[in-house]
């Protein structure tokens, strides 16, 4: 039977707005009259979805699945009223046996902090900045924006402030952590920051639901919002940074008080873990063609496999570790991952760091864009793969990143080598327009 929450919200809206994400991190939806989940039976059995309609569960010739609403998930729509008054849960699935379905990214991500905490850690807290860009319409993006850098303009100035304003107000009160909302770097570009939450499962919730939000409340003020990784040739890349610790009988794992930046020997090899299968997990956490353009890009794309204390010219860096808030930042991650998938895999590295005591090296103090290649090699920094062909390439090498996507490997690697092939059959407008006269 439902809790008292469920049943406040369930007799306060008329839809329910049932949620998936799928193999790319898009939420695929089924709307559902709230008198149904008033009923035990959607509960305990769930619901039959089509899965070869969810891209990287099923194939069509078998396609039956099992969703099963994840209670604690469930969140009123507060922008909507009327007839349309509505609420958005999103779903575990099962197959028919009732156990968790393998290719389900949300079921990767918990199948990833059960094995934390069989290491005896009480769990992961995560908090995440969501980059993305407001424009006035669909066709900016075809337009190189002219002006900027615009980083923390104030709304006096601030075009897009009530739509982003307004965004945040409706996830906070939907019960997400806003740690804060600002005008990042280029023109249009949005950042929100969430507050710590814990679980990777819940985390990549709070990345869906903001961008399943974003678009809404973007309608509203006639705008639409893009969280491709490099919309523009001369502004900032969009990022989907992570902060995170685990956990250990309730104190931070990574907190060390005797350390001269408070980070703990575990924190150190977690820290190493991530930096040694990072580039092996890029066609993850880096999944388009387009996430390559952001990475090598220059404007502070992190794509030195390196760390440092406040350094954010590295990949990895460790923001600070005042009243035992050390955390580390992961700063290559873009909003065309999959969150689910992307944070699953960075905290898996991180465990593997740990079981095997992977020293990170040295912190990097320069700023390592201003750094020519032979120092590079001569300091042992290493970057992220060039391309996503390479990206791809590289993920074969890495036993890791196969025991991440289990069962889904073949079938999500096969996906981005033909993303990778229709990209190399497009001409683009550079190239005719540089060639045509040769």
């Amino acid at each position: 039977m439902p809790d008292e929450r469920t049943l406040q919200i369930l007799e306060d809206v008329t839809w329910i707005h049932a949620s998936v994400a799928d193999i790319n991190g898009k939420l695929k939806t089924v709307v559902i009259p709230s008198s149904t989940f008033r009923k035990d039976d959607i509960w305990k059995n769930g619901i039959g979805l089509d899965g070869s309609s969810i891209e990287g569960f099923l194939r069509v010739e078998n396609s039956d699945i099992t969703a099963v609403p994840i209670r604690e998930t469930l969140r009123k729509m507060p922008w909507t009223e009327g007839y349309d008054k509505a609420a958005v849960i999103l779903l575990r699935t099962s197959d028919a046996e009732g156990n968790p379905y393998p290719t389900d990214p949300r079921n990767t991500a918990e199948r990833v902090e059960k094995a934390a905490e069989s290491m005896g850690f009480d769990g992961v807290m995560m908090r995440i900045e969501m980059e993305f860009f407001a424009l006035e319409n669909r066709a900016d993006i075809y337009m190189e924006p002219e002006g900027g850098p615009d980083y923390m303009l104030p709304a006096s100035e601030d075009i897009t402030f009530r739509f982003r304003d307004e965004l945040s107000a409706h996830l906070a009160s939907m019960g997400y952590p806003i740690r804060y909302h600002h005008h990042e770097n280029g023109w249009g570009q949005q950042e929100i920051e969430f507050g710590f939450i814990k679980g990777i499962g819940e985390t990549s919730d709070a990345a869906v639901i903001e961008k399943f939000v974003s678009r809404f409340i973007a309608r509203i003020y006639g705008l639409q919002v893009t969280y491709m990784p490099k919309p523009f040739g001369t502004q900032a890349g969009s990022g989907m940074h992570n902060h995170m610790y685990l956990t250990k009988d309730g104190e931070n794992a990574f907190w060390d008080a005797d350390d001269t930046h408070h980070l703990s020997q575990t924190g150190r090899y977690f820290l190493g873990g991530i930096l040694e299968h990072i580039p092996y997990l890029s066609a993850i956490t880096n999944p388009s063609v387009n996430s390559y353009k952001r990475l090598h890009g220059g404007m502070e794309a992190p794509k030195f496999v390196a760390w440092g204390f406040g350094n954010r010219s590295a990949l990895a860096r460790i923001p600070g570790g005042k009243k035992k808030s050390t955390d580390i930042e992961v700063r290559n991650t873009d909003a065309a991952a999959n969150p689910y998938l992307a944070f699953a895999g960075i905290v898996l590295a991180g465990l593997d760091g740990i079981k095997r005591k992977i020293d990170p090296g040295e912190p990097s103090t320069e700023d390592l864009g201003s750094l020519s290649p032979e120092q590079l090699k001569e300091r042992g920094i290493k970057q992220l793969p060039e391309n996503l062909a390479e990206a791809v390439e590289m993920a074969d090498s890495d036993p890791l990143v196969k025991e991440l996507l289990g069962e889904g490997y073949d079938g999500y690697m096969e996906r981005k080598r033909k993303e990778w092939e229709e990209f190399m059959h497009t001409v683009t407008v550079w190239e005719k327009e540089r060639y045509f006269d040769v």
